[in-house]
């Protein structure tokens, strides 16, 4: 069962430029890798300590292990921004999935990263009737209009790693982190306590911010308030791009910054896919890969395959986000019932692992250290 899961989002640039990743399990190493090759956490405050020591066992937790009677027959539909992302796919496959063992008709829409498509989509599903709705990466404001229309038709609408609008028009899946911002800053801060750790208290370290999508800028939020923390002596450069960057203008700007900060011992990536659309191009070709620390997030096949071939990634925080589609089918069953989820009535315990290189497995995937899948049927009241 996967265990990871990363994102992105926000263009039509994104899928012309990146080969779909894939959701991978992934679970952490043991305590006594973080205090063997890996870095030295003890330059760490206490909190940063223990939670670089929960990230290495897995930060999830049980779901919720009671829920309503799903009603078989439901229209549910799944507009994703973009389906050529593998790890995108994987949810959408979770919820499918998830949908079918309760009896529900799954539609999903692929929004190919074009805003226009994901308003379409909405339209659609309002047009069909259907009972519920859930947006994988779509922000409120990208598609105000519709999730209005579909209050109005009062179908009720799940968001997954989607930023609500004000008034609130959908219900925001919650992680083992807490709401959504929360999990994206907590995501930032993560990295950010392993860069810290490894530059030892003192150095340059290299981060990439995304400055048109809602989870990036939460992440970037993160790692500033955590080095800023927990590496007070770190010199912390920003390298600010959009997602129509992505690629070659991208892989420059990279390119620069190391040349840059010559003494830069640290790189923060956002999203792996940002890794296979030019930055670990870069950073190989810099010739500094080993003496520059890079950590991402996702635990896609492919940043994987970059830690197993020494290709300019050292870490990866991983989570899954297949779990995110069982996640959303419960909370949908909810909200059918009349019941408003929240992260206290209705845990998701979706949470993250840190995976260093070194744990990599030469092929495939590790174990998830929560059968989620296993709990979410059985509060269903159907059999795996």
């Amino acid at each position: 069962m996967p265990t990871i899961k990363i994102h992105r989002r926000s263009v039509a640039a994104l899928a012309a430029v990146l080969a779909g990743a894939a959701s991978l399990s992934a679970c952490g190493s043991s305590s006594e890798s973080s205090s063997g090759s890996g870095p030295d956490i003890s330059t760490l405050s206490q909190e940063g300590q223990a939670r670089l020591e929960l990230l290495y066992e897995g930060s999830g937790t049980s779901p919720a292990t009671e829920a309503p009677k799903p009603e078989a027959g439901k229209d549910v539909w799944f507009i994703a921004s973009g389906m050529s992302l593998e790890l995108i796919a994987a949810s959408a496959q979770g919820f499918e999935d998830a949908a079918e063992a309760v009896g529900w008709n799954a539609k999903v829409v692929d929004g190919k990263f074009q805003p226009s498509l994901w308003l379409t989509g909405i339209e659609q599903a309002i047009a069909a009737r259907a009972d519920g709705i859930v947006l994988y990466a779509l922000d409120c404001a990208a598609v105000r209009n519709g999730l209005e229309a579909a209050k109005k038709a009062r179908i009720p609408v799940v968001g997954v790693e989607s930023e609500d609008c004000d008034p609130s028009l959908e219900t925001v899946l919650t992680y083992a982190d807490g709401d959504f911002p929360e999990f994206a800053r907590q995501l930032g801060a993560d990295q950010a306590l392993w860069a810290a750790a490894s530059a030892n208290g003192k150095g340059t370290i290299i981060e990439l911010r995304e400055t048109d999508a809602a989870i990036t800028l939460y992440q970037s939020d993160g790692v500033a308030a955590t080095l800023e923390e927990e590496c007070p002596d770190c010199k912390h450069v920003t390298v600010e791009f959009t997602a129509p960057e992505i690629g070659p203008a991208l892989q420059q700007k990279v390119e620069q910054a190391i040349l840059k900060n010559p003494d830069a011992i640290g790189m923060l990536v956002p999203y792996d896919d940002l890794l296979v659309a030019g930055v670990s191009s870069a950073i190989v070709s810099s010739g500094r890969g080993g003496q520059i620390k890079v950590i991402s997030v996702g635990g896609t096949t492919a940043a994987f395959d970059l830690m197993r071939q020494n290709r300019g990634l050292n870490a990866d925080i991983v989570f899954d986000p297949r779990w995110e589609g069982f996640a959303a089918v419960d909370w949908m069953n909810r909200l059918l019932h009349g019941e408003t989820p929240t992260g206290e009535s209705a845990p998701t315990g979706i949470g993250q692992q840190l995976v260093e290189q070194e744990d990599v497995p030469k092929e495939g995937k590790v174990a998830a250290t929560v059968d989620y899948e296993a709990i979410y049927l059985e509060s269903w009241g159907v059999d795996g």
